[in-house]
């Protein structure tokens, strides 16, 4: 028994060891090993749940997450996981229960990821206030919460509040952001908010950005043609919603946007 946490740490030593060679089986089995000196080890427990999750085996990954919190209920990584996951299998309303014990938990210890996370599950499920308020809230935990800001962004421009959008993108914020996927998805939020202002130049500028940087962005093509129905440039725009289509065969809001414009189109060519 003196041994044990020795024992214990030295093993799971040596499933660090395996993880980093590739050996993920074999790492696994030194952390079950290492759990029979302590059941309740939560790195260990956790550390099975990351490598569960490499191999692609979530329901097990998210047994030990919850492991995990059953000692630790203020463990913020492992709840940060356990929610992912939780959305990645459609159960919203389990993912909302994790997030709310997680506000309750001893010490009330919380993440901008997690915040970032209740904003998505609450705008999920429809309610664009308590969405809004987490997003806030991750932001100003986390200034450079890139996601938070572009949802956040997206629901003011729903809410018919582009200039506060506008504010939210910040000036010289987006030029920052090295992953090109989300950058496209920022632009295009931009864009949007421009294109709701009127600011029609700005707007096909970082519409223009957008799919420059990831050309499946099916959103902004989508915008790009709401902007060239705008301007008149109809040619224009019934390329780009038939591009945003392509890109997504479901987009709703792009087929009603090209009925409409082949309708005008149409009434247009009966009047001549």
């Amino acid at each position: 028994t003196l041994f044990h946490p020795q024992i214990k740490s030295a093993l799971q030593g040596l499933s660090l060891v395996e993880k980093e060679m590739g050996n993920l089986e074999k790492a696994v089995d030194f952390l079950e090993e290492s759990l029979l000196y302590r059941s309740t080890d939560t790195v260990s427990r956790f550390n099975l749940g990351v490598i569960y999750e490499e191999l692609n085996e979530f329901a097990k990954a998210a047994r030990e997450y919850r492991n995990v919190l059953e000692v630790e209920s203020d463990n913020v990584n492992a709840r940060e996981r356990l929610v992912l996951l939780t959305i990645k299998d459609g159960k919203l309303g389990e993912a909302w229960d994790l997030l709310s014990e997680g506000s309750k938990a001893p010490g009330g210890k919380t993440s901008a990821t997690l915040l970032t996370l209740k904003g998505y599950v609450a705008h999920e499920r429809g309610d664009l206030e308590k969405a809004e308020l987490a997003y806030r809230e991750a932001i100003r935990m986390e200034p450079e919460d890139m996601t938070a800001r572009l949802e956040l962004s997206n629901i003011l421009v729903k809410k018919e509040q582009p200039a506060l959008a506008l504010e939210v993108l910040g000036s010289g914020i987006l030029e920052k952001v090295r992953d090109k996927t989300l950058a496209s998805k920022l632009y295009n939020s931009r864009g949007w908010a421009q294109l709701e202002l009127g600011k029609l130049e700005d707007a096909e500028q970082s519409l223009r950005t957008a799919v420059a940087l990831d050309a499946n962005n099916a959103h902004a093509f989508n915008n790009l043609g709401v902007l060239y129905q705008r301007t008149k440039k109809t040619t224009e725009a019934q390329q780009n919603f038939v591009k945003a289509i392509e890109l997504k065969g479901d987009f709703n809001e792009a087929r009603s946007n090209l009925k409409t414009l082949q309708r005008m189109l149409d009434e247009e060519h009966l009047e001549k």
